[in-house]
């Protein structure tokens, strides 16, 4: 009898073994793996570093633009190019936006990145140790019933990174995941140069979201600053700042900041930690920086064609950087039109060549707006100053020869009455002159 049940409680517990055997995935299939992946993504999330996180300012309008993106729910989704110059905050805005939100991967593309839409998928695969591309969509589809939220790719494309394939893969990428609905998840495309923006494809407008990072709002400006304890509203060490914090307040020494140093985020924060002592030579320095590249802009496209350029219709690009220039000057307006321009400054894509093949960049191209705007409030201040100084320059030019035109006039008016006189002594000499008058 005993027999009996040890026999019964073994076949009953090898069964069991037989059932959790099959049913357990093996530590080397391939649905574990994907699951372990999943697993990882899942636990991703996007995180300041304690000290950069204390100085963070929220940007209200562009976190919230980042966030609505991550919202979405498929099919259709928009996937999200994310822009501007750099080093304006646009990694920190998506950080700030997505802070909490879990199965959060970033992956980066440079220069030496053989780019496709599959590079892409194994980049992101190797990010949480599945080497088998192939099975991207199950990993994504995976996180998704995890979480219960459509997973997030952030794709970060370096600077220096020229080859339109690069940019062109991403998009591709992105709509496939996006739009497409074929792999669950959202992409934000974070390119570091501004300028690759003028890359993205044309006809893709209703399938992404281009979210502006620019320079802070003025409010925005304060808190930053606020969050520096050595910088003080009315001892900074700027004279100009500091004497109309006097005579008008915290709100005129800000005005008269904001004026001088612009809101680049960068900026303020390098003046913020910059000793009191060294802020003016600090100004200065951009100053000179701003002054030099348009300087520079000047001399390049005022000169003869350099051989040693390897941009194909190089003097045509110059005839299109001169228009560019003149019609930001003239325009007085923050930013001027592409559709305004004629070509090639019309051309968003040659212009940033230009300025890539050359290393002068005055200009940004704002990809939201389809306009250009001055890179920095140094260089536009330099642009305009060299406007004022040519513009006086021609006035004297034209006063000087407004002078020596009434001086050949009187000159010619001069000699004129002298040959008449001298006309007349002649003629007073001659026989029937010199007869007697009835």
């Amino acid at each position: 009898m005993v027999g009996a049940i040890f026999a019964f409680v073994g076949a009953v517990t090898a069964a069991h073994y037989n059932i959790v055997a099959n049913i357990t995935q093996p530590s080397d299939s391939l649905d574990h793996k994907v699951d372990v992946a999943a697993k990882s993504f899942a636990e991703r999330e996007l995180k300041f570093p304690s000290e950069k996180d204390k100085k963070h300012v929220k940007r209200e309008e562009i976190e919230k633009a980042i966030q609505d993106m991550a919202n979405q729910q498929p099919p259709e989704m928009k996937f999200a190019v994310v822009s501007g110059r750099l080093i304006v905050g646009k990694s920190e805005s998506i950080t700030a936006a997505l802070k909490g939100r879990r199965g959060v991967i970033t992956v980066t593309l440079d220069s030496g990145s053989v780019v496709s839409v599959d590079a892409i998928k194994e980049k992101v695969c190797e990010e949480v140790n599945l080497d088998d591309k192939t099975q991207f969509k199950a990993l994504v589809e995976a996180v998704y019933k995890r979480l219960d939220k459509i997973p997030i790719i952030v794709i970060e494309i370096e600077k220096g990174v020229t080859d339109p394939s690069v940019m062109k893969s991403a998009e591709s990428f992105a709509k496939v995941c996006c739009w497409d609905n074929k792999f669950p998840c959202m992409v934000y495309i974070v390119p570091s140069d501004n300028a690759s923006t003028d890359l993205l494809v044309q006809g893709q407008e209703s399938r992404r979201k281009l979210i502006w990072v620019g320079p802070m709002t003025e409010d925005e400006g304060k808190q930053l600053l606020g969050k520096y304890p050595d910088f003080k509203m009315g001892d900074t060490g700027l004279k100009a700042i500091d004497e109309a914090a006097v005579a008008d307040g915290e709100e005129g020494g800000y005005k008269e900041l904001f004026k001088m140093v612009g809101t680049h985020p960068d900026d303020l924060k390098a003046l913020a930690i910059t000793s009191k002592d060294e802020r003016q030579h600090f100004v200065d320095n951009l100053e000179e920086g701003g002054s030099m590249t348009w300087t520079t802009l000047i001399e390049k496209i005022s000169s003869s064609a350099d051989k040693n350029q390897k941009v194909a219709d190089f003097d045509h690009l110059k005839v299109g950087m001169k228009n560019l220039s003149e019609s930001l000057l003239n325009s007085g307006l923050e930013d001027v039109a592409v559709k305004d321009l004629k070509s090639p400054a019309n051309e968003p894509h040659r212009v940033n060549t230009f300025m890539k093949e050359t290393r002068i960049v005055p200009f940004i191209y704002h990809p939201l707006f389809k306009s250009y705007r001055f890179r920095t409030v140094f260089v536009e201040r330099a642009a305009r100053k060299w406007k004022e100084q040519k513009y006086m320059e021609e006035l004297e030019r034209k006063e000087a020869e407004e002078l020596k035109r009434k001086e050949v006039e009187e000159l010619k008016r001069k000699e004129a009455e002298e040959l008449k006189r001298k006309e007349v002594e002649e003629l007073k000499k001659k026989w029937w002159w010199m007869r007697p008058r009835n």
